[in-house]
């Protein structure tokens, strides 16, 4: 999403999980579409998240942005599920997030710096 600061210049929010990053320049976002897997670099600038680097990287396993996301509501039902289980009437959304993202690192079959997706 494409904004102006106070000082005029523009910037593009992107959501990568729940999280907001600021890129500044335009090419940093060219060819970029929601659900697109992408690494990430940022950097800390008071309580901003600057994107310093973004690059998108293939689906794992070729699996397909439909079939991804049903393995992400899925591992999400699933977090709320097993957390609901456990005593916790309503779970954080943290705590959710959290553990679904374990489970969808664990149906991938990748490691926890595992790619992020846009969303």
């Amino acid at each position: 999403m494409e904004n102006t600061a106070k000082n005029g210049n523009k910037y593009w929010l992107i959501a990568i999980e729940g999280k907001l990053f600021a890129a500044w320049k335009e090419e940093l976002i060219k060819g970029l579409a929601q659900g697109d897997l992408v690494d990430i670099t940022w950097q800390d600038f008071e309580g901003f998240k600057n994107v310093e680097k973004i690059v998108k990287v293939q689906n794992p396993n070729g699996i397909d942005n439909k079939t991804r996301h049903i393995i992400r509501m899925s591992c999400l039902r699933s977090a709320v599920e097993l957390l609901s289980g456990l005593g916790m009437k309503r779970p954080s959304l943290k705590r959710v997030l959290k553990l679904a993202g374990m489970f969808e690192t664990y149906v991938y079959g990748t490691s926890e710096s595992a790619n992020k997706s846009l969303g």
